[in-house]
């Protein structure tokens, strides 16, 4: 038994020169599919007060302007918050995979006819470019060169795409502005022959007394919709009621407007200074949308022509005329059926 001793002595001492070696002395363990981030650009996104965009055919460009981006060309609108968001992240931090320093022919990267050349003007008065060029064969990916001139970055289309949104993808397209519901009091539809006037009740104005003079609707029973339906303090009444008919329910209805004015965003804009509303029918609407919030102030719709799938709608607000999807008269219509309902 004594002669195995020495042998597992040296065992143990070869088992911990190995686990030194290998805790100590190897190289670091490199994950295969981690990727050195290659930097095309950065800038400090506050330093940057304008974005133009050259697509060869067209130009885009976005300001800042008291302190939010807006498009100024090829028309003057507001932008939609993520896209303008994601171009500017783009221009601003832009990565790549790879570099290729030794390009001998740009050609065949899509550089000599680039897609589109993006701008940055700094507020220091200087300028960078990034200019994007084709696809890559396999992989996905897109050339990109700074400045026009130097490497080319092989940079992964999911970071390219922001840049790629057009004037149309980059323009606000909200058709009203936010309002909160709760301080809406009375949804009105206005049409030729009848007013369809759908309030809150007194109960749920609570802030909300006084009553709006507007229109053609009695200002003084729009304050009080559900005028004579107390019976019963304790008889829970309707959250809205047609006006001058207690008890009725038009709150489903109210809410489905309100909804597709929260969510609604415009198919097609008409950018005319003067747009000629006749051919919109927006001269004599078919309707005319309403709705009256607790500080007197309005947001007012007119709805004229069918257009296919969509149909015109001018903002008097804003004093814009859209393209919106159909759904909205479906709305309006449901609220005048379930008035008509209780003739």
């Amino acid at each position: 038994m004594k002669k195995f001793i020495p042998t597992l002595a040296l065992l143990s001492v070869l088992c911990g020169l190995m686990a030194y070696a290998y805790f100590y002395e190897r190289e670091p363990v490199r994950d295969k599919d981690k990727k050195d981030v290659v930097v095309v650009q950065k800038l400090d996104p506050d330093s940057v007060e304008r974005i133009e965009i050259d697509e060869g055919y067209n130009m885009i460009t976005l300001e800042k302007v008291d302190g939010k981006w807006r498009l100024t060309v090829p028309y003057d609108s507001a932008t939609a918050d993520i896209p303008a968001k994601n171009l500017v992240d783009a221009v601003t931090k832009l990565k790549a995979e790879t570099k290729l320093d030794d390009v001998s022919s740009l050609a065949d990267f899509g550089l000599t006819e680039p897609e589109r050349k993006i701008t940055a003007f700094l507020k220091s008065g200087g300028k960078e470019q990034l200019i994007i060029g084709g696809k890559s064969p396999v992989g996905n990916k897109r050339y990109v060169m700074k400045n026009g001139a130097g490497a080319v970055y092989v940079v992964d289309s999911f970071n390219v795409n922001p840049l790629m949104k057009s004037a149309f993808d980059l323009r606000d397209k909200s058709v009203v502005d936010d309002f909160d519901r709760d301080n809406v009091t009375t949804v009105v539809v206005m049409t030729p022959d009848k007013d369809t006037v759908c309030a809150r009740n007194a109960d749920e104005k609570k802030e909300n007394e006084d009553s709006h003079a507007t229109g053609t609707v009695d200002a003084s029973a729009t304050a009080t919709a559900d005028t004579g339906a107390r019976k019963d303090e304790n008889e829970k009444q309707p959250k809205w009621s047609f006006i001058n008919r207690p008890g009725t329910n038009c709150e489903s209805e109210a809410n489905a407007i309100m909804s597709w004015l929260d969510y609604a965003e415009a198919k097609g804009f008409e950018d005319e200074e003067y747009p000629p509303l006749i051919d919109f029918g927006l001269v004599s609407p078919r309707y005319k949308l309403i709705l009256w919030m607790k500080d007197n102030s309005e947001i007012k719709l007119e709805v004229g022509n069918f257009v296919g799938s969509e149909v015109y709608v001018r903002n008097a607000n804003r004093d814009k005329v859209y393209k919106v999807e159909r759904a909205l008269t479906e709305k309006i219509e449901a609220l005048k059926l379930a008035e008509s309902k209780l003739h």
